[in-house]
């Protein structure tokens, strides 16, 4: 076992430990290995995944309205079908070789553009709010980060701090989730995706001024003070890559769908539950 030294910089993936709350990580030792993601993590931060909170269904993070959404979105049904779910019985989650629940585009996509629809009215671009979550965190819904100049811990699909949360909620009014002194709900995908949103919204109109895509960007990574800042340059640039890559809407499904297919048969043809 190994204590992790944030003044090395290398990134980590600590392994699960089921007793203590992810607060309480980054206070404890572990053992780690190096993180595999092809995304770039700025120096002084770490990846944690913690089995504090742990999803093994869409039901067990997702409440029965939001599943009946998801449902409703032809893409997603057609996804989950494909994969050999049952609509009235609990959803899997798709898992990465380490077994990380994540969540699939098409299912980012379903999810965002509920939330977007809902709650935002079309005020905040879709796209913009997957690409940052791809990004942040891989879409992997139990993501953790540690940033060592501010310590403090970043959460969830869309990696927010649970302060700024609490402040878009208590000061701004995004009160459809109660995520004050509950910081675990920014693990669930459409808490972190509506919260994400809010402040993406809020950065959009900073200092209520008009702000172009690149500021929110860079602004939703660096923070607002680093907005123009060299450093963040590289965070916009990876941005517009990812956006551009996202496949179009019917090749996603088919790819995903064939994806999904082949994990459920493996889990079946080794007598797991996938």
């Amino acid at each position: 076992m190994n204590e992790i030294d944030f003044t090395k910089g290398p990134i980590t993936m600590l392994h699960h430990h089921p007793h203590l709350s992810p607060f309480s990580l980054l206070s404890n030792h572990f053992c780690f290995s190096s993180f595999p993601s092809s995304h770039y993590i700025p120096f002084g931060y770490c990846i944690i995944h913690t089995m504090a909170v742990n999803f093994k269904y869409w039901d067990d993070c997702v409440d029965p309205l939001d599943m009946e959404a998801m449902w409703k979105i032809p893409e997603v049904n057609l996804e989950w079908l494909d994969a050999g779910e049952t609509r009235g019985q609990k959803v899997h989650l798709s898992r990465d070789p380490d077994g990380q629940p994540y969540l699939t585009q098409t299912e980012m996509k379903a999810v965002v553009e509920i939330i977007v629809s809902r709650h935002f009215h079309l005020q905040v671009d879709p796209n913009m709010i997957c690409a940052i979550a791809e990004l942040e965190s891989d879409r992997q819904p139990l993501s953790i980060r540690y940033d060592k100049k501010s310590k403090d811990t970043k959460l969830g699909i869309m990696q927010l701090f649970p302060k700024t949360a609490e402040w878009l909620y208590r000061e701004l009014n995004y009160q459809s989730y109660e995520v004050v002194g509950n910081p675990d709900l920014l693990f669930r995908p459409f808490v972190s995706v509506y919260f994400g949103a809010a402040y993406l919204k809020w950065l959009s109109n900073f200092e209520e001024k008009e702000r172009n895509e690149e500021f929110v960007v860079r602004a939703y990574r660096g923070g607002t003070k680093k907005a123009t800042h060299k450093s963040t340059m590289s965070s916009w640039q990876r941005y517009l890559s990812v956006k551009e890559s996202f496949p179009s809407r019917h090749s996603l499904v088919i790819r995903t769908s064939l994806k999904r297919s082949f994990q459920t048969q493996i889990a079946k043809y080794q007598n797991l539950d996938p």
